[in-house]
């Protein structure tokens, strides 16, 4: 008899850990299995609302000389730039029910190359990059993002 009671007591002990031990094998199988479906989710997201999602390595820009030269942005009624200042005067009309559509707009004239560059901007000077107004705005030669940034917060 005691070889069954040691038995069932060494069944007793260790059963919940084989148990959870289980569980978590099933678990990391369905998300190794699943992982191209979890990774996409964010960017699912995003077409549902009519947005891009980028993530902030491909949206950050690398100072090198070629970005200190006059761009010009491509498309019709963009900004251009030299020296990372506007080039010429530049007005815009920024509409949209929501921030992200209202920053959409800055980007589609070519102020910001993506919204993770104007919250950036934003950000490194205290603006909170939601509170960003609708309206008709006329950007004058030799302003900055952060001054495109402080006009469109005001």
């Amino acid at each position: 008899m005691s070889k069954s009671r040691s038995f069932r007591d060494y069944h007793y002990d260790h059963s919940d850990i084989l148990l959870a031990v289980v569980i978590l094998i099933i678990a990391a199988a369905l998300i190794v299995w699943r992982i191209n479906i979890i990774m996409a989710y964010p960017s699912t997201l995003g077409q549902k609302a009519g947005t891009t999602v980028t993530t902030e390595q491909n949206a950050t820009t690398s100072d090198n000389t070629a970005a200190k030269e006059s761009t010009r942005s491509s498309g019709t009624n963009k900004a251009t730039w030299t020296d990372d200042k506007l080039a010429e005067e530049f007005t815009l009309t920024v509409e949209g029910s929501s921030a992200d559509k209202k920053i959409q707009c800055l980007i589609d004239a070519g102020l910001f190359t993506s919204s993770v560059d104007f919250k950036s901007v934003c950000k490194s000077y205290g603006l909170n990059a939601a509170s960003i107004k609708a309206g008709t705005y006329t950007f004058s030669q030799g302003m900055t993002k952060e001054d495109i940034a402080k006009d469109v917060i005001k």
